[in-house]
This record gives structure tokens, C-alpha cells and sequence, in this order.
């Protein structure tokens, strides 16, 4: 589940019952991530690729060095379970969105939280930054997304309603849609 490419697409990082690591050329299986007791929801190459997140159903995110393929700190550990993980453009932060409805903003040097947990309302289940990491999106369940401002971590204007649930969050690469 939830396959992403390395920067350089040289490797493919994707959860399930625990986060494979697989070469993209040979489609050989490079490393078994089995920290997690629970399955692996979401995970994210940061934008140089010298680290990923993984993100459980057991409530927990993982930090990784890419190249050592060795745990950075302690897991962070939740009171929900971990439904998406996004990288911002620089790599200095990250975000987690919980089944719980919340987000979260993370310092990618110190591992803490960033302000308070914003409120998205139902199960989130996609968060992206915008190419300038100025701001956030945030999708759930319950067919609404948000966007937000990362300075100041308020929303920008109203919830954005669709017909159906957004499953995934992303911007198109000049930021002006999502």
C-alpha cells in the first residue's frame, strides 16, 4: 500500500504489513522494516532522500536514514492511529495526519511538535505542503478538505467539499490547485 518512488527513483519505499523497501530497477525486495506492530499506513521520502517516514495503525511514526536504513530517534508515539505522512518541500518538518481527525506538524532535527494539533474534523486520510511550504492541505473521510497556513497554522478560508471522500492530498507542482 501507499507506494512512493525515492527522489532519485532508484528505490521504492510502500507499507502494508510492515514497510518494504524495493530496488526500482530490479524490483528486488532491499529491506523488511518491521518496527511496527501493526500495519504500515503511510510513508514519505523526504525531498533530498536521505530520509523516510513510515507511519502504523498502531499509532506510531517512524523517522529512518535512508542510507543506513537505521531508525533516527525513538518512534513517535500517537493516541490514534497514523493514517498519512508528508514531507515538507526544505525536509525540515513533517506532517501526520491521525484517524482521529487530527494533523499534526513535526521538526524533522529535534522530532518535536509543532504548535498544537489542528482539527480536520473526521479521519484524515491525506496531507501534502504546498510546493512553497507555505501551506498545508489536509483531506478526510467525511468528503471535506482544508487547507492551512503553515506560518501561523490557521485555516485558510472555509472547508473545501467534494461529492465523493478525498483519499489522497496533493498539490499540482506550481502550487495554484490541488
Amino acid at each position: 500500500t501507499c507506494p512512493t518512488f525515492s527522489p532519485n527513483g532508484s528505490r521504492i519505499l510502500a507499507g502494508g504489513d510492515r514497510a518494504r523497501l524495493w530496488d526500482s530497477a530490479t524490483l528486488k525486495c532491499l529491506h523488511e522494516f518491521r518496527q511496527h506492530r501493526r500495519p504500515v499506513s503511510s510513508v514519505a521520502f523526504s525531498p533530498d532522500g536521505s530520509q523516510f517516514l513510515t507511519g502504523s495503525y498502531d499509532g506510531t511514526t517512524q523517522l529512518w536514514d535512508a542510507v543506513t536504513l537505521e531508525p533516527i530517534g525513538k518512534p513517535l508515539i500517537h493516541q490514534s492511529e497514523v493514517k498519512a505522512v508528508a514531507f515538507s518541500p526544505n525536509g525540515t518538518q513533517f506532517l501526520i495526519g491521525f484517524a482521529d481527525g487530527t494533523i499534526r506538524l513535526w521538526d524533522t532535527t529535534t522530532l518535536k511538535p509543532i504548535g498544537t494539533p489542528l482539527q480536520q474534523v473526521k479521519v484524515v486520510c491525506g496531507v501534502a505542503f504546498s510546493p512553497d511550504g507555505s501551506q498545508l492541505l489536509a483531506c478526510s473521510i467525511d468528503r471535506m478538505a482544508r487547507l492551512w497556513d503553515v506560518a501561523t497554522l490557521k485555516p485558510i478560508g472555509p472547508p473545501l467539499e467534494h461529492f465523493s471522500w478525498w483519499p489522497h492530498a496533493s498539490f499540482s507542482p506550481d502550487g495554484s490547485e490541488i
